[in-house]
C-alpha cells in the first residue's frame, strides 16, 4: 500500500513538472536601423517575453544612448515606444512598479498591483516627432485586468526562475533578472544612458510584426525595426 501511495505520488509529481508552463525569451532580429541626424541614439534591442500556455507577452526594450546633439537633453522611459505594424503603441509598464514588484516577489513578500502599473497613455494620440501615433483607449476596468495578467506575466518569467535557483541565498536586486531599468536622466553633450523599457501586450490584442522601436531625444527620432 505504501508502495502505491509513494508511485501515485511520483506520477502526480511528473505530471506537474510536465504541465507546468515555460517561460520563452526571444530576441528579435533587428531588420532596419534609421538613427536620427545626430546619432544618439548608438544601439537598440528587442525581445519578447512570454509563457508557453499563455497569449500575452512583454517587450523588453533596450536603448543605448550618447547624447551627441551639442546641447543638454532630457531623456527616458515616456521618449521610448514599440509599436506594431500597424502604428499602434503598446502600453508601457511602470518602471518604479517593476522594481519595487521583483523586489518584493524575489523575497517572497506581498506586492499590490494598482491599475497604474500599467501607465496610461497621456492621450489617444501620440506626437512622435511629425507622427502620430494613435493608442488603443483604456477603460478603468481594462487598466486594472491587464496590470493584473500581466503582474502574473512578470512573476512566471522573471521572478518564479530566480526562486527557483539552487543555492540562490543571496536575493540579487532587480538588475538580476530585469537589467538596469532606464530612468528619466539629463544628460550634458557627450554623456550617455543605457537601460531597459518594459512593455505589455495583452493576448487579446496580437502584435502584427515587424515591430518598430522609436527613440525620441529632443525631437530627434531614431527608429529600429524588429522582426
Amino acid at each position: 500500500m505504501r508502495k502505491l501511495v509513494w508511485f501515485c505520488s511520483l506520477i502526480l509529481g511528473l505530471t506537474g513538472c510536465a504541465a507546468k508552463p515555460e517561460a520563452v525569451l526571444t530576441t528579435l532580429p533587428l531588420a532596419v536601423e534609421a538613427p536620427g541626424a545626430s546619432a544618439s541614439v548608438r544601439e537598440a534591442s528587442l525581445q519578447e517575453a512570454a509563457l508557453s500556455n499563455r497569449g500575452d507577452r512583454i517587450f523588453v526594450a533596450q536603448v543605448s544612448l550618447r547624447n551627441r546633439t551639442g546641447k543638454t537633453v532630457s531623456f527616458g522611459p515616456e521618449h521610448v515606444h514599440v509599436v506594431d505594424a500597424t502604428g499602434v503603441p503598446f502600453p508601457r509598464i511602470s518602471e518604479e512598479w517593476l522594481h519595487d514588484f521583483y523586489s518584493a516577489k524575489v523575497n517572497r513578500r506581498p506586492a499590490a498591483v494598482p491599475p497604474e502599473a500599467i501607465v496610461p497613455f497621456p492621450s489617444d494620440e501620440i506626437t512622435v516627432g511629425s507622427a502620430t501615433l494613435t493608442s488603443p483607449p483604456l477603460t478603468a476596468a481594462e487598466q486594472r485586468k491587464m496590470a493584473e495578467e500581466m503582474a502574473t506575466l512578470v512573476e512566471e518569467v522573471f521572478v518564479r526562475p530566480r526562486q527557483e535557483t539552487p543555492g540562490s541565498f543571496l536575493v540579487k536586486g532587480p538588475e538580476g533578472a530585469l537589467g538596469v531599468l532606464l530612468k528619466d536622466v539629463t544628460l550634458k553633450p557627450g554623456q550617455s544612458v543605457s537601460g531597459f523599457v518594459y512593455f505589455y501586450q495583452a493576448a487579446t490584442t496580437r502584435p502584427q510584426y515587424p515591430l518598430r522601436l522609436i527613440a525620441d531625444v529632443e525631437g530627434e527620432i531614431s527608429t529600429f525595426l524588429f522582426q
